[in-house]
C-alpha cells in the first residue's frame, strides 16, 4: 500500500519561514520580542507576550496572536513600533507544534523574570523547528545572539 502525503508546493520549494521581531527601547532598554511563522496555508501566525493588557488584547498576561498575510504581520509590528526583525527558513517546519505552543501560552501567567516576551518567543520559534540559542539575560542580547547564530541580517521596519 502506497501512502501519499499532500504538501503545499511552496513548503517543498521554500520551507517554512519563522521570524523574531525586536523593539529594543522597551522594558528600560532590555528590549521586547515578538514572533511570527508561516502556516501550511501560506498565511502567518504572529504575536507577542506584552505582560499586561494592551491594544492587542485584554488577556491579563498580555499574550496575543493573530493570523493573516505577510503584509498584515509586518503592518501590525510596524504599527506597534517594533524596529526590526530577523528571519530563517525551516526546511520541514513543525507548524502544528508551533500552533499548539501558541495556544498553550495563552493561559500562562506573566512573570518579568521567567514567563516573559523572550520566553514566549523562544518557545514558539523552537516549537516551529528553528535552531535556537539558550535564553540570554535580556531580549536585546538574545536577539543579537540569534542574529549571529542564524547568520542573517536585521531587517528594519
Amino acid at each position: 500500500m502506497l501512502l501519499t502525503i499532500s504538501i503545499p508546493s511552496y513548503a517543498i520549494k521554500d520551507g517554512g519561514e519563522v521570524y523574531i521581531f525586536n523593539y529594543p527601547e522597551e522594558a528600560s532598554y532590555l528590549g521586547h520580542l515578538a514572533w511570527g511563522f508561516m502556516t501550511d496555508d501560506g498565511k502567518y501566525t504572529y504575536g507577542a507576550r506584552d505582560g499586561k493588557p494592551s491594544e492587542m488584547t485584554d488577556n491579563p498576561n498580555g499574550f496575543w496572536f493573530r493570523s493573516g498575510s505577510f503584509d498584515d504581520m509586518i503592518n501590525t509590528f510596524t504599527h506597534l513600533q517594533y524596529k526590526s526583525y530577523i528571519k530563517t527558513i525551516i526546511p520541514i517546519p513543525k507548524v502544528d507544534d508551533a500552533i499548539q505552543k501558541t495556544k498553550d501560552l495563552q493561559t500562562v501567567p506573566y512573570d518579568f523574570s521567567t514567563t516573559n516576551c523572550l520566553d514566549a518567543t523562544y518557545q514558539i520559534v523552537w516549537a516551529y523547528g528553528a535552531d535556537v540559542l539558550p535564553i540570554a539575560e535580556s531580549a536585546n542580547v538574545w536577539y543579537g545572539n540569534m542574529t549571529s547564530h542564524w547568520g542573517v541580517s536585521t531587517i528594519g521596519l
